[in-house]
């Protein structure tokens, strides 16, 4: 309607949206559009910076029609954290409505996600009817690659990879209709003018269909395929052929961690792990990560060669058009020696060991020559290397029961007859306030990667710019401005020159959407690469440096999370961080009060026989512990000559000690499951969880419990509690007494510091991952009526660091110093 028409019968109204929050790269803009033109509203949209300006004139009952509701119905993706409407005066009259070209603005951080494909374009790939049948790379304003392409915002098509790819007339008349499905969708393409896939060396694109039946081919023949995807290339082989699954572990030095598959559908996921109805949103979600899972009788005997010891699988579905075209060739192949005809494929991160993830096609082709016996590339250049991101179902016991005690309130409305909005979203738990909306309640994620990173998460209150730098492992940055801070994807340990190397770039590219820093925060450890880059960074920007010990950051991260502002008690357990006292911590208590974490107490210690070494052989701390107890016999009968070695330099030395309840974990593998070396970091504990669930569950006697805190106040001692559990035969039995009576012990050593004013007893540190541990806190502590509180915002492990060190040098190190 133009604004002539709506004059004749009502006073013209003008006012001003601003959205923000993820509001790019979802379809915002061509939703907005035709909303408008369908109240018969006139003026325009576009993107600024990081946010979505919307300029709408005409009656205010069109008005009010275009705002009734809006807030359910955001295109799929979106997540609008603000919505900031203002009348506008002295506005002349407009006519029709426009998008307006993006408009950059000094600070506009908010990249859009990585986005699995949608069920309209699934259903185009296979209508032969269709112009984009069985084109690769079919996608449209709903669903495709973002951040991963992404090279500046906003998010255009000529800020992307896409932009070498000119849309071809045909395209070009699609992107400009506003009645079509790729209208304004910045990846729109076709096998005229789009990317397209080569096989190996070879110069020229291959024709699809041949090339996805020479690779089912090889996977069925018991091959390796490495194949590019969103984020980087995956290395794939066929999880039901133990040779095909051996060769792959070989060739990738990864002799026994676990591996994630890919199915095609629920229903195939089915006959290999448990599913509930919640595993099936997030597992068909737009972010289509992988997904831990209980294993099915079936998975457990037909997959122990994928999960090589543990009762869980990581499952995942198809998220871009290639997955599908090339399952569907292996249902149509049958020149191969497989043995079931829905595929269920090993996928893996492309990459030698320790190196990250390859997205170079020159480099890949030579780096994975010797790993897989097929490399297929595709001519479409990814920007921002991205790992798969790994989500773990809670296990609901006791009081963890998180998505019954989410209560989610949004409120939209209008204010008064000029038209002020106010978009508002708060999530409370008990007498606890939330972050804000997660989209998958009753899941925790362990790995920020592809759909679910770029993360941003609201602070509880606006920080000057500040960078956070993460730690060793797992190491993630962050930066702060105003009210949010954003985390970055999954970079990887700090071991590897490329991953070293990617950290500074991204950085640098981050940096330019953010103002310059006014301080720079990293870990304490000073031999840490991310610690290192911190202090130049400081002196590049002539900014402080701040130093934040390791387990106050973990704990300030948990704390953002849940914006507590009563007094509580804080547990972090974890393998390794740097103590107070320049120790190895692992096992720490603290006293949460306004402006100030207090160290209150530590897990008893064990020797730390081997420095690193001994991290990755648990039997060093058997050692440590059948020694410390008198059971000097039992060390030689156990693990032979080499302990007997270590025996006699432990007489005559005096090694340092780890309060890390990772570490007492892998003494009790090491003696319950006879384990001796780790191949990668958690190992000993994975296993021994899974073995935890097979035994009966015991009481924890009075008697016991009361060793273990009868000596300081300060101290848990989990010695009598590995004693009590070496009388255990059953190995099941012992390991699920173990897992008992740690959680007993924690709960009962927390209560007596916890402020009466508090319920809360907030725990977090990568132990926290161990699943029946956490439960069984949870259910110790419900009992003597307190609550647990575990992050699932931000994973609990090192890589939530970042966030817990910009917050920690906001909230809590200035305060502490005065």
């Amino acid at each position: 309607m133009s604004s002539a028409s709506a004059s004749e019968t009502g006073a013209l109204c003008t006012a001003l949206w601003r959205l923000q929050g993820q509001v790019q790269g979802v379809g915002m803009r061509p939703f907005l559009y035709n909303r408008a033109l369908a109240c018969g509203l006139s003026g325009w949209v576009g993107n600024r910076g990081d946010e979505v300006e919307l300029l709408l004139q005409g009656r205010e009952d069109q008005h009010l029609r275009f705002a009734s509701g809006i807030d359910r119905l955001w295109p799929a993706g979106a997540e609008v954290v603000n919505c900031v409407v203002t009348p506008m005066e002295g506005v002349a009259p407009m006519d029709g409505f426009s998008l307006r070209t993006s408009e950059e603005a000094p600070f506009s951080p908010n990249w859009p996600k990585d986005r699995a494909l949608c069920q309209c374009c699934l259903k185009e790939l296979f209508d032969p009817a269709n112009r984009r049948y069985r084109y690769p790379f079919i996608a449209c304003a709903q669903c495709g690659p973002r951040y991963s392409l992404t090279r500046q915002l906003p998010f255009d098509r000529a800020n992307t990879s896409m932009v070498s790819f000119p849309m071809c007339a045909q395209c070009q008349s699609e992107y400009e209709n506003p009645d079509d499905r790729r209208f304004h969708s910045q990846l729109n393409t076709c096998r005229q003018c789009g990317p397209a896939f080569f096989a190996g060396e070879t110069p020229t694109a291959v024709t699809d269909e041949p090339l996805w039946l020479d690779a089912v081919n090889c996977l069925g023949n018991g091959g390796i395929v490495a194949l590019k995807g969103l984020g980087g290339f995956h290395l794939i082989c066929d999880a039901l052929n133990p040779k095909a699954v051996a060769t792959l572990r070989s060739r990738k030095h990864r002799p026994a961690q676990p591996f994630a598959v890919m199915v095609p559908s629920l229903e195939a996921a089915s006959a290999w792990v448990h599913l509930r109805e919640s595993d099936k949103v997030l597992l068909s979600s737009d972010s289509a990560p992988i997904v831990l899972l209980p294993l099915t009788r079936q998975g457990k005997m037909r997959l122990p060669q994928v999960v090589s010891g543990l009762d869980k699988l990581g499952i995942m579905l198809p998220h871009a058009a290639w997955h599908y075209l090339l399952m569907d060739a292996w249902r149509r192949q049958e020149n191969t020696e497989r043995t079931e005809s829905l595929p269920i494929w090993v996928l893996t991160s492309g990459n030698t060991s320790g190196a990250p993830l390859q997205t170079d096609n020159e480099q890949a082709i030579v780096a994975l020559d010797t790993l897989a016996d097929l490399v297929i590339w595709h001519s479409r250049p990814i920007v921002h290397r991205l790992d798969d991101s790994v989500f773990d179902a809670i296990q609901e016991s006791g009081s963890l029961k998180y998505d019954r005690l989410l209560i989610y309130e949004n409120n939209f409305g209008l204010k008064d007859s000029r038209l002020t909005y106010e978009l508002k979203k708060n999530l409370i738990v008990d007498d606890c306030i939330l972050n804000e909306s997660f989209r998958f309640p009753g899941y925790r994620p362990l790995r920020l990667g592809r759909g679910a990173s770029p993360d941003r998460v609201r602070l509880p209150e606006a920080v000057p710019c500040t960078l956070a730098l993460g730690g060793w492992q797992k190491n993630t940055f962050c930066w702060g401005q105003g009210d949010d801070a954003w985390i970055s994807p999954h970079v990887g340990d700090l071991g590897h020159p490329e991953t070293t190397e990617q950290l500074v770039q991204w950085i640098e590219n981050w940096s330019r959407n953010f103002d310059t820093p006014t301080k720079i925060v990293c870990d304490r450890h000073p031999d840490f690469f991310s610690s290192q880059l911190a202090e130049q960074l400081a002196a590049r920007w002539y900014v402080p440096l701040i130093r934040v010990s390791h387990h106050r950051a973990h704990l300030a991260a948990a704390l953002v999370e849940f914006h507590q502002a009563s007094p509580g008690v804080g547990l972090v357990l974890d393998g390794f961080g740097l103590g107070d006292d320049g120790q190895a911590w692992g096992g720490e208590r603290y006293q949460i009060a306004d402006r100030e974490i207090s160290h209150t107490g530590s897990i008893r210690g064990l020797a730390s026989l081997g420095g690193d070494k001994a991290a990755r052989e648990p039997w060093r701390y058997a050692v440590a512990f059948l020694y410390q107890t008198g059971q000097t016999e039992a060390i030689v009968r156990r693990f032979g000559k080499k302990a007997a070695a270590l025996l006699s330099w432990m007489s005559q030395s005096s090694p340092r000690h780890t309060s890390s309840l990772g570490r007492w974990f892998d003494a009790a593998a090491a003696l319950i499951l006879g384990m001796e070396s780790c191949s990668y970091e958690g190992q000993a504990a994975m296993e021994l969880e899974a073995l935890a669930r097979q035994g009966r569950s015991h009481s924890i006697t009075p008697a016991l419990v009361r060793r273990m805190l009868e000596g300081e106040a300060a101290t848990l001692d989990l010695y009598p509690l590995l004693s009590a559990v070496l009388e255990i035969n059953e190995p099941a039995d012992a390991a699920r007494f173990w897992h008992d009576g740690v959680a007993e012990g924690l709960a009962l050593w927390v209560a007596g510091r916890l402020p009466i004013s508090s319920r809360f007893v907030v725990a977090t540190g990568g132990c926290m991952q161990n699943q029946l541990l956490c439960s069984g806190l949870a259910a110790a502590l419900k009992r003597i009526g307190l609550q647990l509180l575990v992050p699932q915002r931000v994973p609990v492990n090192d890589a939530g660091l970042s966030l817990g060190q910009l917050w920690y040098a906001h909230g809590f190190a200035k305060a502490q110093e005065n």
